[in-house]
């Protein structure tokens, strides 16, 4: 072998001689990469530089074991790194730096024997692996670029999770350019409203939403949806994902933005529909799978991330037939932290469940103990015939032919069912709460129930304790019973007492009857009197005569003469007539004579 050929075998060898430290650094950090690079949600992952750092230091750590001799107890012990995916190396550990770290300009955070849990087990490599890398790693010298190469690929395995397509698979149906008529008065003189508003218009509230999605665009909806979620379904371990919704794919349905529109909808021109509680503010968790078609996991994700964002009342429009645990769990997570739960009855009921005779399941999170369980009336105030029935019924409202908000940016259309009597309630309750802030979710709950309106005298299988009374809630005295008798003894809270129907009696009594006869008789007196004085004057001064008085003479001979003026006349020309034969003769005036004398001589 030539001297150049035996120059060019020791460049080989040693070139691979350094390239197996880069091939432990690998081994030694993997574990790291699994355990502090996961992406936990919130997007946290080990950069370049965290990754290269890490190399550096494992290398270091596997010289340090070379130098003290390489002995395979470093695998084992705890702190030296060696097979278990839940340690690193003790002379230099390596974490990411997560959200709530110490800020730092590397970006990473030194530790010193400290072990790093890993949510995962992986396959844990030999442990004889990291003695067999120190003694290779003795007789060869560092490689400069080998930490780089290592942190481009831990970069290239941790990403986020790929976002899940949640759009519309047709467009939301287009609502009418006005609100549709509904029957007899509105919404707001149905319940009230214009007198519970002037005590509180429901500010500083914030009413969660599990629903369809809220479509925010609409101009009745404008400032009123805060930060909004969405909850998917998928095949993992969690079997769900949390994501944020993507205008305009908000609400595919409508349901859920008609549901927002009936708590803190905004009165404007393009909008004059008013919500029940327009100073509240709404937080939307989207259910984007459908709630028929979403896990329990999901739909309790979706309830947890409602309440947890600052909710006092949770609105839940939608019935389940069956009972799931995670939606339990996730009611009662709620309930012990000071939420108000609503719920809709369901839609279930036929002629035969009005009637009494036939079956009434429970349905969902309505049955559930302390959820306010909403049934439904007409616009009359009878119960609607489809709404369900039962004993944890709590209480009603209006949710036939209901004026609602459309999807889609704009317009109204009309739906019926408890889904739209549900949040009536909900914001009955946040007028409540920010009239009396000092009030709990259970005091907040009597007030409604004890000041509903009840239904044909008394409390219905279908509308509990009555329709809601917003204004009624708001006005009610405070009651002495704590929140357990209160549940046990709800039919008496609620139940105003029927009075018996009082026996007729007669308008007067006999003293009082008396009196208004004589009352009578002396009124009729004092009337009689003053009429008949001008009379009795006439009379006394003709002497008390029957006929006319002097006066009264004088004034009939002038009216006569008023009555004749030719007969006068005549008289003072012929004088007065002839007496009747056999009386005593007159003298003739003497016009007369003088009229007499002309007449012989000229005859």
């Amino acid at each position: 072998m030539n001297p150049r050929t035996r120059r060019r075998t020791r460049a080989l060898k040693g070139g691979a001689r350094r390239c197996v430290p880069v091939l432990v650094g690998v081994a030694l950090l993997v574990p790291l990469a699994e355990g502090s690079g996961r992406d936990d949600g919130h997007g946290a992952g080990a950069s370049p530089r965290e990754a290269a750092r890490g190399a550096d230091a494992a290398l270091a750590g596997a010289r340090a074991d070379a130098g003290r001799g390489g002995s395979s107890e470093a695998g084992q012990r705890p702190g030296r790194g060696g097979g278990a995916s839940a340690t690193v190396h003790a002379g230099a550990s390596l974490v990411a730096a997560g959200p709530n770290a110490a800020p730092s300009a590397a970006g990473y955070t030194r530790t010193q024997g400290r072990s790093v849990p890993a949510p995962t087990a992986p396959t844990p490599p030999s442990p004889h692996a990291p003695a067999h890398a120190a003694s290779l790693y003795a007789g060869s010298p560092p490689v400069p670029h080998a930490a780089p190469a290592y942190a481009g690929s831990v970069h290239a395995s941790v990403k986020k999770p790929a976002r899940v397509d949640t759009s519309c698979r047709q467009a939301p149906e287009k609502g009418a350019a006005k609100p549709p008529a509904t029957k007899g008065a509105g919404l707001v003189e149905r319940l009230g409203l214009a007198q519970a508003w002037d005590l509180a218009q429901g500010e500083g509230v914030t009413v969660g939403v599990v629903d369809s999605g809220v479509d925010d665009r609409h101009p009745g909806l404008d400032g009123v949806v805060g930060t909004a979620a969405e909850v998917v379904t998928v095949r993992t371990k969690e079997g769900f994902r949390i994501q944020q919704p993507r205008s305009p794919d908000l609400d595919c349905e409508g349901h859920g933005t008609a549901v927002a529109g009936l708590i803190a909808a905004q009165r404007t021109a393009d909008s004059p529909l008013p919500g029940v509680a327009p100073g509240a503010r709404v937080r939307s968790v989207r259910v984007a799978d459908g709630v028929e078609n979403a896990s329990g996991e999901a739909l309790a994700a979706a309830i947890d991330r409602a309440a947890a964002g600052g909710a006092k009342i949770l609105n839940l429009s939608f019935a389940l037939p069956v009972d799931r645990a995670p939606v339990r769990a996730a009611v009662r997570r709620a309930v012990q932290g000071d939420v108000l739960v609503v719920a809709a009855a369901g839609n279930e009921g036929s002629a035969e469940d009005a009637a009494g005779s036939g079956s009434a399941p429970k349905t969902y999170p309505a049955a559930y103990k302390g959820v306010l369980a909403v049934g439904a009336v007409a616009a009359d105030g009878q119960p609607m015939q489809k709404s369900n029935r039962g004993d944890w019924v709590d209480l009603a409202a209006y949710g036939e032919e209901e004026a609602v908000l459309a999807s889609g940016g704009r317009g109204f259309r009309s739906e019926k069912g408890t889904s739209f009597a549900a949040p009536q309630v909900a914001a009955a309750a946040a007028l409540v709460r920010s009239r009396h802030p000092g009030l709990d979710a259970g005091e907040v709950a009597d007030r409604l129930v004890a000041s509903a309106a009840p239904v044909g005298g008394g409390r219905d299988p279908r509308t509990g304790a009555g329709v809601v009374d917003p204004f009624g809630a708001l006005t009610q005295l405070a009651g002495g019973e704590d929140r357990s008798d209160a549940e046990e003894h709800a039919s008496d809270q609620a139940v105003l007492p029927v009075q018996p129907v009082p026996e007729p009696h007669p308008l007067l009594e006999g003293g009082a009857r008396t009196a208004v006869v004589w009352s009578a008789v002396l009124l009729l007196a004092v009337v009689v009197s003053l009429l008949g004085a001008p009379a009795v004057r006439r009379a006394a001064r003709r002497g008390w005569r029957a006929g006319t008085t002097a006066a009264g003479r004088d004034e009939q001979h002038r009216h006569a003469r008023r009555e004749q003026p030719a007969a006068h006349a005549l008289e003072r020309l012929t004088g007065p007539p002839a007496p009747p034969p056999g009386s005593r003769s007159t003298p003739a005036t003497p016009l007369a004579q003088t009229v007499n004398r002309r007449t012989h001589r000229t005859s």
